[in-house]
C-alpha cells in the first residue's frame, strides 16, 4: 500500500494505492459508466498475522479508480483510490508504516523508540497514541505499581519524552500524553483511582539539555500538581546507544 503515510504535501499525490491485489477487490460496488465512483465513508484497518485489529484510520470519501495490471506483481492489478491533497497545516507521520509493520510482526520491547533516528519518534509517538485509543484504553493510568521509573536518556526530543513517560506508566508501547494538555487529561482521568504514585526521573539532566529546560520543568510541575511525587535523580551523561543519524 502506498500513499497512506506522505512525507510532506509536496510529496503528496492524492491516491491510495493498492499493489499485487485480485482483481475481484471491490468488485460488489456498482459501476457507473466513469472512471471515478464515489466510495464514502471508509477505514483502513491495521492487522497483525493473527488477524486482531490494531489501529485504524478513517477516510471521509475516497474515489474508486479502475484496476491496472500490476507493475510488479504477475497476474495481480494495482487498484488506487483518490482520497485528496492534505492541506497545507497536516501533520504528516511519514515513518508511521514501516512502524506498524514492527508492532504487527514484533512483541513489544523496552525503550523501542531509541532503535530509530530521532525525527522518527514523533511517529512512534503517533502510533502508540493510534493503538492505545483504538484498543478502548483512553486517558489513563493503567498500571498499579506504586513506583515507577523513567530514563532521561531516552528523551532525545519532545517526542521521546512522552513515549518515555507512557511507557514508564503504562508499560511497554503505554501512552500517557502527547502534550501537555494530554498528559494533564491522563492526569485528570485518573484521579481517584490509582493516583497519587511516585515518579523516579533519572538522568534528569539530559532529559533537559535535549527537550528544553523550560518545557521539561513544565512537565514535572504538571505532574507534582496532580499529587505524583516525582524524584529526580542522575547528572549529564551521553545518551543511549542509537540510530540517530
Amino acid at each position: 500500500m502506498e500513499g497512506l503515510f506522505p512525507s510532506s504535501a509536496e510529496s503528496a499525490s492524492g491516491l491510495l494505492t493498492f499493489r499485487g491485489v485480485t482483481r475481484d477487490l471491490l468488485e460488489d460496488i456498482p459501476q457507473p459508466d466513469r472512471v471515478r465512483r464515489a466510495l464514502g465513508l471508509s477505514v483502513l484497518d491495521v492487522v497483525n498475522r493473527r488477524g486482531e485489529n490494531l489501529g485504524r484510520y478513517a477516510q471521509s470519501e475516497m474515489d474508486v479508480l479502475d484496476p491496472v495490471p500490476s507493475e510488479r506483481f504477475t497476474g495481480l492489478v494495482d487498484r488506487s483510490f483518490g482520497v485528496g491533497l492534505p492541506d497545507e497545516d497536516d501533520v504528516f507521520h511519514s515513518f508511521a508504516g514501516e512502524l506498524w509493520r514492527r508492532w504487527v510482526d514484533v512483541p513489544a520491547g523496552r525503550a523501542e523508540w531509541m532503535e530509530y533516528p530521532v525525527e522518527w519518534h514523533r511517529d512512534w509517538l503517533h502510533v502508540v497514541m493510534s493503538a492505545w485509543f483504538f484498543a478502548g484504553k483512553g486517558p489513563v493510568r493503567c498500571g498499579t505499581d506504586p513506583v515507577v521509573e523513567v530514563d532521561g536518556r531516552t528523551m532525545l526530543s519532545r517526542a521521546g519524552m512522552y513515549c518515555a513517560l507512557g511507557e514508564a506508566v503504562n508499560g511497554p508501547r503505554g501512552y500517557f500524553g502527547c502534550n501537555l494538555d494530554g498528559m494533564d487529561d491522563c492526569l485528570r482521568s485518573t484521579v481517584g483511582g490509582n493516583v497519587p504514585f511516585r515518579l523516579v526521573w533519572r538522568y534528569f539532566e539530559t532529559s533537559r539539555r535535549f527537550v528544553g529546560t523550560d518545557y521539561v520543568e513544565r512537565t514535572v510541575e504538571i505532574l507534582r500538581e496532580h499529587g505524583v511525587d516525582v524524584v529526580i535523580t542522575g547528572t549529564t551523561e551521553s545518551t543511549r546507544n542509537s540510530r540517530n543519524s
